[in-house]
């Protein structure tokens, strides 16, 4: 389908409907959702939390925040590869499953209450319900292994649903073997064909089917992963576009001081030849005129360096207009001034299209401190668009965790004292510091195709530089990423195991806690507005790389994402984890957090161990085919690994071995007692070129250091090409997790929670919309239909396509 799209549910003031679905992907760990470790199995993880709704804001609905009221339902936005049935994953809509209206994602978040609660993981996926014998379709598997089959079943059909937020490759079916495929295909087919679906709606399922089962199993290529041209596969831009329409379309976007956030490119050939792009944004509106709106000006055609652009809107309209409804009716419940109007700015956002006033929104959003119920909504992270501009749309809901928060308010008050230690001039730091919001939330829901484990936003450069921002930690999503086994560690010393057990999970608080304050809140970008006047001193502000004056800048209406492009937002990560590494070594830090003496040691250990291991378990994320990363925050953990390793002096070995099955292995190694001596200083040079190469938007710069180290080869001593092998073959297990559901009675919300299995994941999907899960499909499969002829093959391209 051609989205994973937003609409908003009401959860207090009359309304019960559930909140939306999101999914992690492998191992649980990543500042923004991003897998700490690789997986090939799943596993399920559920936690308890019935304490969440004893608190005060879900007794009492007047008091809540307002997106408390709008829970998001399916998640937005055109980045997956699934989007539209050219993909190799599963579409977002496929009916063959009893009990399942429409897949659009898969997982739902932990939940743990603000006191600290033990996860229930399931021991395993591959049980089988004592129902699944009675279901007539099951006859349809192979009688020999009807319980493995119909586990397997269960475990593949919520990954299918979608690619992972930060991780581009499709999902497939279980196939070991290309020639696998044919048979696996025929047995799903009779599966869906023989369920209960097709009995109600033979021709719609069959006709779904016909559409999808070819490109499910497809293992060619250009299907298997994002991007452009015949390097991928997306939907933020037709099947035709390049990365040279790319680069053209945010050179025209630039020109016109327009945001790609929430952008769609369409490009078709003229009668006269010459290249014709739409340039779509998502809102309510299409061609309607209204009065005073920033976007009627932007609504027409141009012509921009031999080509023509057209601007114009609707995107998604028929699901952004469910969205304003209930922000809508969210309004009545807001508890702040300032949530009132971030709330009436969001909805001016989605009915125009117009980013300006999402950042308006979020203005009132970072002033609005401190709420008991926090959340937050719209085209937000850019990980997904192979150009690394366009948002995807997504939203959460979460309460405060006020024990973690008090933490991480007393790292708030010592900020200001804490960026002088970062390596760089104080002209490279921002002007003042925007004290910010940082909280620690128990997630309720998060609608996106994953889960953060921390979040600083909004990502807009100019608020960020002059309004400040807002940071969170996830902390029951770290709760899940905590969840270690002894024999599953790979890649560590036996010695290494039972410290790195006790202590990842307070070592990840802090290395969290640093990263979204330190990390991302901080650096200085040297612009020139509009009139011509900078923000440094041409005179006296000297480049500490090359002991010259400043030579390079952003001009009026460039960005960090516009400018760095598809690096930008792996290269950001790397310079935010490389913060939290290098001041976690800080005594009052780790005071903060309450770690002293031997714990303190054992912590910086375990957390720079941890960035080392991760290093390594990020080559399952590299492409050698293509020579390219697909997932941000894996590169930016391999760059970091390679720049320790160039330390040298026996900081850092990756050590080839074979393992106790006699099967290749590998082995990492940490001298702790060279952390402050070596890695320190290593991480020093390397983070204040960094840091000046983003201030002074130095592209070809940047460039030249991230991809120099984030390049993999088979060079000795490390081998890493050969050493990807061996993490694919230890991968660990993969981590899905079920969200709850809610339900009005009466005046109260009830939670309703699901078994960690597949089964649960499975049920606590279908149990998502209740009421209008089919006229949401039924929109879903006519924005399919409407846009299918932008992604035709190559062989199958109408005229006027390039």
């Amino acid at each position: 389908m051609p989205a994973k799209l937003a609409s908003a549910r009401l959860l207090a003031g009359g309304d019960a409907r559930p909140g939306p679905e999101a999914r992690q992907l492998a191992g649980g760990g990543g500042v923004r959702g991003a897998p700490m470790n690789g997986g090939s199995r799943k596993q399920e993880v559920s936690l308890r939390s019935e304490q969440l709704l004893q608190q005060g804001p879900w007794r009492t609905p007047s008091t809540s925040s307002p997106m408390t009221s709008a829970c998001l339902a399916w998640t937005a936005a055109r980045p997956s590869a699934c989007c539209y049935p050219q993909s190799a994953s599963m579409p977002t809509t496929c009916h063959g499953l009893p009990g399942m209206e429409a897949w659009p994602c898969c997982c739902r978040p932990p939940l743990r209450p603000p006191t600290s609660m033990p996860c229930s993981a399931a021991s395993s996926v591959r049980r089988t319900p004592t129902s699944c014998a009675s279901m007539p379709w099951l006859r349809a598997l192979p009688r020999r292994n009807i319980r493995r089959s119909w586990s397997t079943l269960q475990v593949s059909t919520p990954t299918w649903a979608t690619t992972s937020p930060l991780v581009t490759p499709s999902l497939f079916p279980t196939c070991p073997r290309p020639r696998a495929s044919v048979p696996l295909q025929e047995k799903l087919e009779r599966v869906i064909l023989g369920s209960k679906a097709a009995e109600q709606h033979p021709e719609e399922v069959r006709g779904l089917w016909q559409t999808c089962g070819e490109l499910m199993f497809s293992l060619e290529s250009r299907l298997r992963h994002l991007g452009l041209g015949k390097e991928g596969i997306t939907t933020y831009f037709s099947g035709n576009c390049t990365m040279e329409d790319a680069k053209l379309a945010q050179d025209f976007l630039d020109s016109q001081n327009l945001s790609a956030y929430n952008t769609r490119l369409f490009k078709e050939v003229g009668q006269d030849g010459k290249p014709c792009y739409e340039v779509r944004l998502a809102s309510v509106l299409s061609t309607e005129p209204i009065l005073d709106s920033e976007m009627n000006s932007k609504l027409k055609s141009y012509e921009f360096q031999g080509s023509n652009f057209r601007v114009t809107r609707g995107d998604y309209a028929p699901i952004l207009q469910k969205v304003v409804e209930h922000l809508e009716k969210a309004k009545a419940y807001a508890a702040t001034s300032h949530q009132e109007q971030m709330l009436a700015q969001y909805i001016e956002s989605f009915t125009h299209g117009s980013i300006e006033a999402h950042k308006k929104g979020s203005r009132f959003w970072i002033q609005d401190k401190g709420p008991i119920v926090e959340s937050y909504i719209g085209f937000i992270e850019s990980y997904r668009d192979p150009f690394g501009s366009r948002g995807e749309f997504e939203g959460f809901v979460a309460m405060v965790n006020k024990a973690m928060s008090a933490k991480f308010e007393w790292l708030v008050a010592s900020a200001e004292q804490l960026l002088k230690e970062l390596p760089w001039p104080p002209a490279f730091e921002k002007d003042k510091f925007l004290t910010p919001d940082f909280t620690s939330l128990d997630v309720l829901t998060f609608a996106g195709s994953g889960i953060p484990a921390g979040i600083n936003i909004p990502n807009y450069d100019d608020l960020r530089q002059t309004e400040g921002f807002k940071n969170v930690s996830l902390g029951n999503v770290l709760a899940v990423a905590y969840a270690t086994q002894r024999e599953k560690l790979t890649f560590l010393e036996e010695e290494d195991k039972d410290l790195y057990i006790r202590w990842k999970g307070p070592s990840f608080d802090v290395q969290v806690g640093l990263h979204e304050l330190l990390g991302h809140g901080s650096g200085k970008l040297f612009v020139q507005d509009e009139k011509g006047a900078f923000n440094f001193d041409q005179e006296t502000v000297i480049n500490p790389e090359t002991g010259e004056q400043i030579q390079s800048w952003y001009r009026s209406g460039e960005t960090w994402d516009s400018k760095f492009s598809t690096i930008a937002s792996s290269y950001e990560e790397c310079r935010a984890e490389s913060v939290g590494l290098y001041l976690c070594l800080n005594p009052q830090v780790l005071g903060i957090f309450g770690f002293e003496g031997a714990d303190a040691e054992d912590v910086v250990y375990v957390n720079w161990l941890n960035m080392v291991r991760a290093g390594l378990l990020a080559l399952e994320f590299y492409t050698p085919e293509a020579s390219s990363w697909r997932q941000a925050h894996m590169q930016a953990r391999f760059v970091i690994l390679r720049v320790l390793l160039e330390a040298g002096e026996g900081l850092v070995t990756v050590t080839p071995t074979t393992g106790s099955d006699g099967r290749p292995d590998a082995q990492v190694h940490l001298d702790r007692n060279k952390i402050r001596t070596v890695g320190k200083p290593a991480l020093e040079r390397f983070l204040r070129r960094l840091q000046v190469l983003k201030s002074t938007g130095d592209v070809a710069g940047g460039r030249a250091l991230y991809e120099g180290y984030a390049a993999v080869t088979d060079a000795p001593p490390e081998c890493f090409l050969s050493l990807r092998d061996t993490v694919l073959l230890r991968k660990e297990a993969r981590k899905l997790i079920v969200q709850p559901n809610t339900r009005l009675k009466g005046s109260e919300v009830q939670l309703l929670e699901y078994e960690a299995s597949a089964a649960g994941l499975i049920r606590s999907f279908s149990e998502r919309f209740p009421e209008d899960g089919p006229e949401l499909e039924e929109i879903l499969t006519q924005l399919a239909t409407a846009d299918a002829r932008f992604w035709k093959c190559p062989s199958e391209t109408p005229s006027g396509q390039a």
